[in-house]
């Protein structure tokens, strides 16, 4: 079951333009998320992963000192990615 609904299993089916943001405190290990988005890439599809150093799985956790410059930051990157990707159609 947990193959069949684990995105890390079905990474040759992503075909919408991918951005990631992953912490180095997160849960899942960071280069599990780097060996998705390496195999993203390799299917063609663009594909960005930001790493957060200290940030938590969505900085639910991370100190404030870095969460909100983190959350700013990724915020301007969801922006330009957007301009860049949101409406092409694939």
């Amino acid at each position: 079951e947990y193959r069949l609904d684990s995105p890390i299993y079905h990474a040759q089916s992503v075909r919408t333009p991918l951005l990631a943001f992953h912490g180095t405190k997160d849960f899942l290990p960071v280069d599990l998320m780097r060996n998705f988005m390496l195999q993203v890439i390799n299917n063609g599809v663009p594909a960005k992963m930001l790493i957060f150093q200290d940030a938590d799985h969505g900085f639910g956790r991370t100190t404030a000192t870095l969460a909100v410059p983190y959350e700013l930051y990724g915020a301007q990157e969801q922006i330009l990615w957007f301009r860049e990707y949101l409406g092409k159609v694939q």
